[in-house]
């Protein structure tokens, strides 16, 4: 079960914990504040509940990859602080609700993958009112 993970003074830039069947939750503890990670793979396994909120505090995030996992509730709405996310995999989970504007911002997004979730509304891409003016890879099923 992944309950904790401590780092000490390591700087991890690359957390690829994938294809490893961790089961719980994800725990916030590996979203400290100001951290240099870049690329967060922990997809194909089976970690459950909310993607914690604690995920926009990765301001270096290039990749986030969190597919084929049972997270469940809604993207949060901090992920839209990841400026620098270039592509967010998260398909093939129980994520519901809304997409959140903050991801219509994100400049250097160029490849996002939301399909097999339970989303409720359209994605900030084809919103009216969306700021997006590149042209970045969306699927959505």
């Amino acid at each position: 079960m992944v309950s904790y993970l401590s780092l000490g003074n390591l700087r991890l830039l690359v957390l690829d914990l994938s294809y490893n069947n961790l089961q719980g939750t994800i725990p916030n503890e590996i979203f400290p504040p100001m951290s240099p990670v870049t690329n967060c793979v922990l997809s194909n396994n089976n970690l459950e509940g909310q993607i914690p909120p604690e995920v926009g505090n990765l301001r270096q995030l290039i990749e986030l990859h969190l597919s084929s996992n049972r997270t469940t509730g809604e993207i949060p709405d901090s992920l839209g602080h990841c400026q620098e996310l270039q592509e967010i995999k998260i398909d093939q989970n129980f994520l519901t609700g809304n997409i959140p504007m903050s991801l219509g911002s994100m400049k250097s997004l160029s490849m996002i993958n939301l399909s097999h979730n339970n989303f409720v509304r359209c994605h900030p891409y084809t919103s009216s009112r969306s700021p997006i003016s590149h042209s970045a890879r969306l699927i959505i099923q």
